[in-house]
């Protein structure tokens, strides 16, 4: 009873704070957006974003980068912070959709939690492999891992990362047995398979299409609807016989629950308006990614289907995070 009291006794004062945000002042102090650590995808959105609002308000927006334990740490900050507008966070596929599976004690619910604002940008997982490894299709590389099943290694971003998660979309759509190997962040798995210590990785393009570019790399698949300008000659999986296979490294905008509607359809308003700049746009694609302005309440339903995508995956190869 003490407990339930108390739960009610915070909900009030957050609909009592949330009541009393002045929107029409709003931002009138610094905002914080919170996102993964330095130089990652979600820390290169949240700064596209901070830059963007700070110039349209003339108020400063600062990024606190926070990594730990997949982004779930930094995101459980920005659920628990003050519904006022003055805490945002960037979530992605690994905060907000596979982590209710892959964490069992997840401090936050990346539903009731939090109000969506707008989805930023895509970037489809692209399946790269080693040029050593005499694969060029997706139906190459099932082949191989058919003929000698779990001999075919492939680096990750970490367990539970879109990474890993996308082999294991592979893996069990097509009743593949594949050595995962786990590293600690895209960018060890990248090395791990241009040095050939892992036949093949599941990247974001964002991260591998500098390699493809070069040569280092053999583009073999994009897991995304469509090819990219920056990586012309890499097929999607749809093309190449595999329409189930989707994943995609995806960024959105997050307020903390109950962050009052006007503040939330005011930052989207703008959000929506960055997107549509040249400039944006061109910073997206030139890193593999592509801008995607939503509604509040389409992002909302896209989060959703995300999550039972996932669980369903995790739930079939019954992947951890590390």
């Amino acid at each position: 009873m003490i407990r339930w009291l108390f739960g009610v006794l915070l909900c009030a004062v957050a609909a009592h704070v949330s009541a009393q945000v002045p929107v029409d002042s709003y931002p009138s102090r610094v905002v914080r957006i919170v996102a993964g650590s330095a130089g990652v995808d979600s820390d290169v959105v949240a700064r596209l974003v901070a830059h963007r609002l700070s110039q349209v308000w003339g108020q400063q927006f600062i990024v606190e980068n926070n990594g730990a334990a997949g982004g779930t740490i930094g995101t459980a900050q920005c659920a628990r912070a003050a519904p006022d507008g003055y805490t945002l966070c960037v979530g992605h596929v690994g905060t907000h959709a596979s982590a209710p599976s892959l964490y069992k004690d997840l401090p936050y619910d990346p539903v009731r939690d939090f109000a969506p604002i707008s989805q930023i940008s895509s970037a489809p997982i692209v399946l790269v492999a080693h040029p050593s490894v005499a694969v060029t299709t997706l139906k190459d590389v099932i082949g191989m891992a058919q003929a000698d099943p779990g001999k075919l290694s492939y680096s990750s971003a970490g367990g539970g990362t879109a990474s890993h998660l996308t082999g294991e979309l592979l893996a069990t759509n097509t009743n593949l047995k594949l050595l995962h190997v786990p590293y600690k962040g895209a960018g060890p798995a990248l090395t791990s398979v241009l040095a050939g210590e892992t036949n093949l990785s599941f990247l974001s393009l964002a991260t591998a299409v500098g390699q493809i570019r070069a040569g280092k790399l053999k583009g073999i698949t994009i897991f995304g609807r469509q090819r990219f300008s920056v990586a012309p000659d890499v097929p999607t999986a749809i093309e190449q016989g595999y329409p189930q296979l989707e994943s995609t490294a995806w960024f959105g905008l997050f307020a903390p629950a109950r962050t009052p509607e006007a503040i939330i359809n005011k930052l989207n308003k703008e959000v929506v308006s960055m997107l549509g700049t040249q400039e944006t746009q061109q910073a997206l694609l030139s890193r593999g990614a592509e801008p995607v302005p939503t509604t509040p309440q389409q992002f909302s339903s896209f989060v959703n289907q995300e999550i039972q995508k996932w669980a369903r995956v995790v739930t079939m190869s019954g992947a951890r995070a590390n």
